[in-house]
């Protein structure tokens, strides 16, 4: 099963027949489809990861119309909590911290889902619970202690970092070490860096991106244990695959290049009419073989000792200077 993100809604009018399986993999496309780091960084107008709100704010909303606290005492969200990585949205429809009158519904159905191909409470409660440690854990706030010998920073919040570190299993000491220090591999020795508080800010992304991944990894094998037959062969595949990319702190890099053509041709393949000019030549400087841009590019990288950024572009115009769709612009 091939999904490509926005444009094929894999469930139709499926969701209500058992094993609801269909809305367990859109969900479990939704939660991975993007880059780990738009799950850290923000489009303020995007409800952004939307099975986060789906479990931690279903059952807040859920447990909210039937006055019970119940688990939202277990997950510690409250309802006037402001999480980072789920933002702050004012628009219509969404409080300010991201609620939906829908959330409860889908977290019900998520719960079904998850039940239906072999999850136990248990597991689903542990699903849960990581979830959760992953919105607190864009939570935790650290300062300098001027008033201690260290130069690390400290967590201010001990009550949220105690908070994900009992859902991690881990002691809240361990835990704020791992964010206030960085080791580094530096010419074949470790050297630990103390951060400063915009270095743990940053430095608690990576464990939420971590396990965030993993937890993602574990959800597809166990499913797929469960589904599997020896006399059927059941297999659910996700097109793993970064979205698009724009960097707004530095200009976009190779990498993101590439990440955005691959998007470009994966998104081609499931909408190949798209209501826009028709950029077919575009295309074709760039994935000609031989001698399309990207070719060339890969050419002058296998002699990267004799080339240059100079010779590339050279290479490049003698190729593609007189294509409508190419046109190099003079160094500044």
């Amino acid at each position: 099963m091939l999904h490509s993100a926005h444009y094929l809604d894999t469930t139709g009018n499926k969701t209500s027949l058992p094993p609801h399986i269909f809305q367990l993999v859109n969900n479990a496309y939704h939660m991975r489809r993007g880059p780990s780091s738009s799950m850290v960084k923000l489009a303020m107008e995007v409800r952004n990861w939307a099975p986060h709100y789906k479990a931690a704010l279903g059952v807040v909303s859920f447990r909210l119309q039937a006055r019970d606290p119940g688990p939202c005492s277990r997950i510690h969200h409250r309802i006037k909590t402001q999480y980072q990585y789920l933002g702050h949205h004012t628009s219509t429809g969404t409080c300010t911290n991201g609620l939906h009158d829908d959330d409860a519904n889908c977290f019900e159905q998520l719960k079904m889902a998850l039940k239906s191909v072999g999850l136990s409470k248990r597991h689903v409660a542990q699903t849960c619970q990581l979830v959760a440690a992953i919105l607190h854990l864009s939570n935790i706030k650290f300062t300098i202690d001027h008033s201690c010998d260290m130069d690390a920073a400290v967590a201010h919040n001990v009550d949220v970092l105690g908070i994900v570190a009992e859902f991690l299993s881990i002691q809240p000491p361990a835990l704020e070490s791992m964010l206030a220090y960085k080791t580094k591999l530096v010419k074949r020795e470790l050297c630990t860096i103390f951060l400063d508080t915009d270095g743990t800010s940053d430095n608690h992304d990576d464990p939420a991106k971590t396990h965030y991944t993993l937890l993602f990894i574990w959800l597809n094998e166990h499913i797929n244990q469960c589904l599997c037959r020896d006399d059927f062969d059941t297999v659910i595949g996700l097109f793993d695959l970064p979205g698009p990319q724009h960097m707004t702190s530095r200009p976009n890099s190779f990498d993101q290049f590439c990440i955005n053509f691959a998007n470009e041709q994966g998104i081609s393949r499931f909408v190949p009419l798209v209501p826009y000019f028709n950029n077919t030549e575009c295309v074709h400087t760039l994935q000609n073989k031989p001698r399309g841009l990207i070719h060339i590019m890969d050419d002058q990288a296998c002699w990267s000792h004799k080339k240059t950024n100079l010779t590339m572009v050279e290479a490049f115009g003698k190729r593609w200077g007189n294509h409508s769709s190419f046109n190099i612009r003079p160094v500044d």
